[in-house]
């Protein structure tokens, strides 16, 4: 079992080797994430014994659900619009960003809103993914709550 200690390293030194190993994550997950959608593709979590792209990450990669459920998301996503892959390994968009918008994401208003959410909170994309589908109008209405009898003891 490794032990990790970097107390020995300068400030600068920790922050730098923190910095090179945040790069290698992207790099790494720009990488699972094509892996994934071949596996995808491919159908390989089928001739696995399961049912789904879902269950193979839960079971064979030992994904929680929650992650499992990004990811095949994310992956699926990146094969319909490459640009993705590029952009996670450089850190312009992450994993749940790219399920933030998937869900919205078509031929028309791909490039629109990948490119409007580099860089951007969940709470810019919301505001984006607004904007893009706005609610019609709904009026405001009033109606009268029903008298409170008091009880008598």
């Amino acid at each position: 079992m490794q032990v990790y200690d970097f107390s020995m390293l300068s400030n600068g030194e920790l922050e730098s080797r923190t910095k090179e190993g945040a790069a290698r994550d992207r790099r790494a997950q720009g990488e699972r994430l094509a892996q994934l959608a071949e596996i995808d593709t491919r159908r390989l979590y089928a001739e696995r014994g399961y049912s789904s792209m879902f269950s193979y990450c839960l079971m064979e990669l030992k994904y929680s659900e929650s992650r499992a459920g990004r990811w095949v998301s994310a992956a699926r996503t990146a094969r319909a619009y490459p640009q993705v892959f590029r952009l996670i390994e450089s850190g312009a968009l992450n994993v749940t960003r790219i399920c933030q918008i998937a869900h919205t994401l078509d031929g028309e208003n791909a490039e629109r809103l990948i490119s409007g959410s580099l860089g951007k909170n969940r709470y810019e994309i919301d505001k984006l993914l607004a904007a893009e589908h706005p609610t019609a109008d709904t009026k405001d209405r009033l109606c009268a709550l029903p008298q409170r009898t008091p009880v008598s003891t």
